[in-house]
């Protein structure tokens, strides 16, 4: 008996913020979108005028390449506001968010919101995280699951992006043993699942996700924690499974 398990993966918000770093993770977010069919949208914050219309010239520029390379659909929007709230106003509408990890200066980061672990914290979709250079899928892939988590649809997640079949597996590890694995396997990416929004700071899965942020040398896929009620405009991130014999 084998198991066909499907995730939808349909619309990608990629957040650009003009870096070398973001550029690497449009690219990336380009490579999940021609590899699953999704159509792409880049997004650049500005504070001002200006930085509203630099970030748009060097969107379109940045769009035109990767529909000509990888011949995806790419919708480039540059807006002007405050990172967090559109960032957040646009992940309600994707399945899939990617974003780079942090820079040379963390603080600075956090102090404008646009720090991974802030924005991952606000949105609840999907948050990749990219650290590693975009250039070829993911081989070598590690999932994290916990209690709390959806073990089977981590899973399913974790299966979809990997161009291996069987991506490994850890239950309720440690940050040192986690990070550990993911050396020792030399992974491309680590999926591990989020605790609720509600839960204490200190709760582990949290300080789990922080530190794996943190610290990983791979890209990291932070999973929503299951809703206790639907949100009213979120895309359908269920799993359709079929078996057949």
């Amino acid at each position: 008996m084998t198991a066909t398990k499907t995730v939808p993966l349909k619309r990608i918000l990629a957040v650009c913020d003009l870096s070398v770093a973001s550029t690497n993770a449009a690219w990336r977010a380009g490579l999940l979108a021609r590899d699953h069919g999704a159509w792409l949208r880049l997004l650049h914050v500005g504070r001002t005028r200006s930085s509203v219309a630099h970030g748009k010239a060097a969107l379109d520029a940045l769009a035109w390449e990767l529909q000509e390379r990888l011949k995806i659909a790419v919708l480039p929007q540059s807006v002007r506001g405050s990172f967090r709230r559109e960032v957040a106003a646009a992940a309600r509408e994707a399945d899939l968010l990617v974003l780079r990890s942090a820079q040379a200066h963390p603080l600075r980061d956090w102090l404008r919101g646009s720090h991974p672990e802030r924005v991952v914290q606000a949105c609840r979709r999907p948050a990749l995280v990219v650290r590693r250079p975009a250039t070829v899928g993911y081989d070598r892939v590690l999932a994290s699951v916990d209690e709390g988590d959806d073990a089977p649809g981590t899973m399913a997640v974790a299966t979809a992006l990997a161009r291996a079949p069987a991506p490994s597996m850890l239950f309720a590890p440690t940050a040192d043993l986690l990070l550990a694995r993911e050396r020792s396997l030399l992974a491309d990416l680590v999926v591990i699942g989020r605790p609720p929004r509600d839960a204490p700071m200190g709760w582990a899965p949290r300080t789990l996700s922080r530190l794996v942020l943190a610290h990983a040398l791979a890209d990291v896929l932070v999973l929503p924690a299951l809703a206790v009620q639907p949100l009213p405009s979120a895309p359908r991130v269920d799993i359709d499974t079929t078996v057949a014999d």
